[in-house]
């Protein structure tokens, strides 16, 4: 961790647009640049929501409803979380758009990098009020969480009492590698049980604070992990954000976020195949999405109304789920087999997506060179088949760069069962000129063979979404463009 260089991550839903800004001219003052983390409007029918039914547990502060807005909070500062493992980043600035800086934060870095146990340190003007209980002249520039709610506690300080801040809050934090790493498998052990500042609060040691929070966290989380947390003696940041621009509504049952999910507008489930071992069709028809676990990474990265092409398209799933849920404006899907378009045009339909698909390239497969190619595998069902050079040449095949010549792309998913080198060979201009994000299942052995040139190209792995199914191990990989390659 460097003090001259610590990343900022700032998580901002699309609709707050005057907090942002109004982040941005504090921080431009100081110099200091930042990322912004695109945040789910848990308020929007159309938030991915449903990705996170794991993080959900029994109840949530002991009751069985939760404000959605909760749970798109959580998901929130984990995706800044991700981010910041996946950029590679030792350490990070993590803030919510409500704070404003008020201070460089390579000061904080700089005292941060003298504790190597540091997983967090709060930075925020809450957690300081509280350090500030009891607070000692030999008092170093970071305390223990621990020991500031152990003065607070000798002292009958209680929060939400005597104008104390009833909550930790987390709007402002730095976390270290370490402490992204165990904050996700925190969550992953806990679930969200109750708001997320609250967790990390008493995962670091803020106990028998005598709040009812503190009260019903101390029990709900005996044995989980814990993180090594201190304080800041001074805050980065001020309330300055200002109400958000979305109003929150009531609290909704945790079922509900359990249940299958709508896969059309008119509220029921599309399954417009009938196909056999075909699993896609299968989630379908189960009211969820196949892959949930790499969408939920592509949904992370994809630029807000960017363009999204789906290599491999077959019923439409990457392109329905990226459309109304992944934040892509349009998409540019390519299908080959007849069944599968037959099926994809009726999902895209069924969703009033139609002006915003571009299916120009319905119909064609792609390679390195034009021409036609054998579909090897069931003809009934397409999520098995893949192209291949054969004697009988069915299927029309164009290379990537020809087709999407014309056209703007932010992110490229390519799932073509092994054939994904074939189909980046013929994609090379295009991943040259445009430097698109690259989504790429990397489930099969021989799908591995694209990879020398991935690299070639001048791409990284960023984040790499892996899951057990039927079975079996399935990895779907997002890389993003690194130095630019040579000719």
């Amino acid at each position: 961790m460097t003090a001259e260089a610590l990343p900022v991550y700032v998580i901002n839903r699309a609709a707050d647009e005057d907090r942002i800004a109004g982040f941005a001219a504090a921080a431009d003052a100081l110099g200091v640049g930042f990322t912004r983390i695109e945040a789910l409007d848990g308020h929007d029918p159309d938030a991915p929501l449903f990705l996170y039914r794991d993080l959900l547990r029994d109840g949530f502060w002991g009751e069985d409803r939760i404000k959605p807005g909760a749970l798109a909070c959580a998901v929130g500062h984990m995706h800044a979380w991700r981010r910041m493992l996946a950029e590679g980043a030792e350490a990070a600035l993590i803030l919510e758009d409500d704070a404003r800086l008020i201070a460089d934060p390579a000061g904080l870095a700089a005292a941060a990098k003298r504790y190597e146990d540091a997983d967090l340190v709060f930075a925020n003007p809450r957690m300081i009020a509280w350090r500030s209980v009891g607070a000692a002249k030999s008092d170093a520039a970071l305390i223990p969480v621990a020991k500031a709610a152990s003065r607070m506690a000798a002292k009958g300080a209680r929060p939400g009492a005597d104008d104390m801040a009833a909550g930790p809050g987390a709007d402002a934090y730095l976390v270290t590698r370490k402490g992204a790493e165990a904050l996700l498998g925190l969550m992953d052990a806990v679930g969200l049980i109750a708001g997320i500042d609250w967790i990390m609060a008493a995962a670091a040691g803020a106990r028998g604070l005598g709040s009812a929070e503190s009260d019903f966290l101390d029990g709900a989380i005996t044995g989980a992990p814990t993180i090594s947390a201190y304080i800041a003696r001074e805050a980065v940041t001020e309330d300055g954000g200002g109400p958000s621009a979305i109003r929150h509504r009531e609290t909704i049952p945790l079922a509900a976020l359990r249940e299958g999910l709508s896969l059309n507008r008119e509220g029921g489930a599309v399954a417009p195949l009938d196909l056999r071992e075909d699993p896609v069709s299968d989630a379908f028809r189960g009211g969820r999405f196949y892959e949930e676990p790499a969408l939920a990474m592509m949904a992370r990265w994809m630029p807000r109304g960017g363009v999204f092409a789906d290599v491999g398209a077959h019923v439409g799933n990457h392109t329905l789920f990226m459309l109304r849920h992944g934040g892509a404006g349009r998409a540019i899907p390519f299908e080959h087999n007849r069944f599968a378009i037959e099926a994809f045009r009726a999902v895209i339909d069924a969703n009033g997506l139609t002006e915003r698909v571009d299916d120009a390239h319905l119909g064609f497969g792609l390679a390195e060179e034009a021409g036609k190619r054998e579909a090897k595998g069931g003809k009934r069902n397409p999520f098995v088949n893949r192209l291949k050079r054969g004697f009988d040449e069915q299927e029309r095949v164009r290379p990537g760069d020809a087709l999407l010549r014309e056209s703007e792309v932010d992110m490229i998913k390519i799932d073509v069962n092994g054939e994904e080198r074939e189909v980046l060979k013929g994609l090379r201009k295009t991943l040259k000129r445009k430097r698109p994000l690259l989504v790429v299942d990397m489930t099969r052995e021989r799908s591995l063979k694209a990879l020398p040139l991935i690299e070639r190209l001048g791409y990284a792995a960023a984040e790499r979404a892996e899951w057990n199914e039927a079975g079996a191990r399935r990895s779907v990989v997002l890389y993003r463009p690194g130095h630019v390659p040579g000719p």
